[in-house]
């Protein structure tokens, strides 16, 4: 995706998942009001939007992963999966519980079927 400042918020984060840490780094909502364009959302924040673009467009995709794990030590590769998966989510899960509860709090009511065991799969993955 290219993303410009006539793309809207929401589509920028639905398309690029990591972008959405840049949104939460410049309190700017992707979720309900992330159908404007990004300028009016810079304008709205006071944020200049070449600056906001670059961020966005910096945002880190999936790295794939060089190494050949196929002849590593089992050692290694545990080590290298708790460093590069387990670490993160960890620090991860406290900022996704707090936007999954925001999500509940405000359309839980329309969609508890999805949403209420979502929370539910979620707090059984967090612990």
């Amino acid at each position: 995706m290219t993303i410009t400042a006539s793309t809207t918020v929401a589509e920028i984060a639905a398309a690029a998942p990591a972008t959405i840490k840049v949104f939460q780094r410049y309190h700017i909502d992707f979720c309900c009001g992330g159908r404007i364009p990004l300028s009016d959302a810079c304008a709205n924040h006071g944020v200049d939007t070449d600056t906001l673009l670059a961020a966005l467009r910096a945002a880190p995709a999936a790295a794939d992963d060089p190494a050949d794990w196929h002849h590593a030590p089992l050692s290694d590769l545990i080590a290298h999966i708790q460093m590069r998966y387990h670490v993160p989510l960890r620090a991860e899960l406290p900022r996704l519980a707090g936007m999954l509860e925001k999500v509940v709090s405000r359309h839980g009511d329309r969609l508890p079927e999805v949403l209420i065991p979502l929370r539910a799969s979620f707090e059984s993955l967090q612990r």
